[in-house]
C-alpha cells in the first residue's frame, strides 16, 4: 500500500516503530515528510508498530493478514465523529452494537447470528388394526406412521411449531381401524398410517408402508419418501406378522421405531402393537413410536382391535446453540455435544 499522509507523531520514538520493510528486505530508511506529515518520498512500505498516536491516512486499499483480529474505534453515541463521512464504521457502547454511517445518519449493522444445523426424526400416528368376528375370526394390524429423519438450519429468534400425530382408533368386532394422524413441523409433513382394513376390505394407505387389508383384502400401499414404502411397517395380515421399523440413533442410542401392528395372534413390529389371542386382547402402538395397532381375535365371540401409537419429533441440537426455550414440555437430554429434545406432545422450539 502507499501511505500519502500521516501525523508527524506517528514517528516518535514513543510509538515503537521496531522495523521498516522495503522491497521485501530488512531496511533501515529515513523518511522526510513536510509539517502536514505528507510523506513525499515513500511507498509500498510496511510498517511493524506496536502503537500509533495520531491519525493515519491511506490511499490505496488495504490488506490485513493476520489471524488474530481487527480492532475498530469505539465510544459512547456522544462520542460519535462531529464531523462525518459516508462509509464510517465503529462500535457504539451505548448500544451495545455496531453502526456505520450513511447518508441518512447513523445505522444499525446487521449482526443477526448464523443459522445453525440440528438434526431430526418426525414420525406421524400409526394406524389402527382391524376388529375380529365369528365370521372373520382374525384382525389385522394398523400401518406404521410416517417416518422422516435428516437435518435441517434453524433461524436463530425463530419459533419451529410441532404438531404431534395421534394414532388411529383400533376397528371395533366387526370393523376396520383408522388412519393415524399426520405429524407437521420444520415445513415437513409425516403421514399417519393406515388403519387396517375388515374381512375382504382394503386396508388404507399409510405413511410408512399402508395398512394391511382384511382377510383376502387388498394391502393399503405406502407413500414414498415417508420411511417405507412396500411391506415394511405395515401391519399384519390376518394371522401374519407385521413389517419391522427403522432404527435412528439420534438420541445417542440405536432405537428402532415405527413398526406395523400384528395381525391376530401374532408381534407387533418395532413399536407397533401385538395381535390378540383367544382370550387375550389386542395392544396398542408404544406412544410416541408410530407403531401399528394391533388386529383383534374372535375368542369366540368379538373383538376389537388396538389403536395405533402417536407419533413424535426428536431435534438433536448442538449444545452450544441451544437455547432451553420450548413449549409442550418435551422430554431433553444430553448426548456428547448435543442436546436432545423429544416432543411427546405439540410444542414448540425457538431457536
Amino acid at each position: 500500500m502507499a501511505l500519502t499522509k500521516v501525523s508527524p507523531s506517528l514517528f516518535q520514538a514513543s510509538n515503537n516503530v521496531t522495523s521498516v520493510t522495503v522491497g521485501g528486505s530488512a531496511n533501515t530508511i529515513s523518511l522526510t515528510f513536510d509539517s502536514n506529515g505528507v510523506i513525499t518520498a515513500a511507498s509500498n512500505i510496511a510498517l511493524n508498530l506496536n502503537s500509533v498516536t495520531g491519525e493515519l491516512t491511506v490511499s490505496g486499499n488495504t490488506t490485513t493478514n493476520g489471524t488474530g483480529f481487527t480492532k475498530i474505534a469505539s465510544g459512547t453515541t456522544a462520542q460519535r465523529p462531529t464531523s462525518n463521512v459516508a462509509g464510517y464504521i465503529r462500535y457504539n457502547t451505548t448500544e451495545s452494537t455496531y453502526e456505520v454511517y450513511t447518508s441518512s445518519g447513523w445505522k444499525l449493522l446487521d449482526t443477526t447470528p448464523y443459522p445453525y444445523p440440528v438434526e431430526y426424526l418426525v414420525i406421524a400416528g400409526g394406524g389402527g388394526g382391524s376388529g375380529a368376528t365369528v365370521s372373520v375370526s382374525e384382525g389385522t394390524g394398523g400401518g406404521a406412521g410416517g417416518y422422516l429423519t435428516g437435518s435441517v438450519s434453524l433461524s436463530v429468534g425463530t419459533t419451529y411449531s410441532f404438531v404431534l400425530g395421534a394414532g388411529g382408533a383400533g376397528g371395533g368386532g366387526g370393523g376396520g381401524g383408522t388412519s393415524g394422524v399426520n405429524t407437521t413441523g420444520l415445513s415437513l409433513t409425516a403421514i399417519g398410517g393406515g388403519g387396517a382394513g375388515y374381512g375382504f376390505g382394503a386396508g388404507s394407505p399409510g405413511g410408512s408402508g399402508g395398512s394391511c387389508g382384511g382377510q383376502g383384502g387388498t394391502n393399503g400401499s405406502g407413500t414414498p419418501g415417508q420411511g417405507f414404502a412396500s411391506l415394511g411397517g405395515r401391519g399384519g395380515g390376518a394371522g401374519g406378522t407385521s413389517g419391522v421399523g427403522l432404527a435412528s440413533s439420534i438420541t445417542g442410542s440405536s432405537v428402532s421405531r415405527g413398526g406395523g401392528g400384528g395381525g391376530a395372534e401374532n408381534a407387533g413390529g418395532d413399536g407397533g402393537g401385538a395381535g390378540g389371542y383367544p382370550g387375550s386382547s389386542s395392544t396398542s402402538g408404544t406412544a410416541n413410536s408410530g407403531g401399528g395397532g394391533g388386529g383383534g381375535k374372535a375368542a369366540p365371540g368379538r373383538q376389537s382391535a388396538a389403536s395405533g401409537g402417536s407419533g413424535v419429533v426428536i431435534l438433536s441440537i448442538p449444545t452450544v446453540s441451544y437455547t432451553g426455550t420450548t413449549t409442550g414440555t418435551p422430554n431433553v437430554t444430553t448426548s456428547g455435544a448435543n442436546t436432545i429434545v423429544q416432543f411427546i406432545s405439540s410444542g414448540s422450539y425457538t431457536a
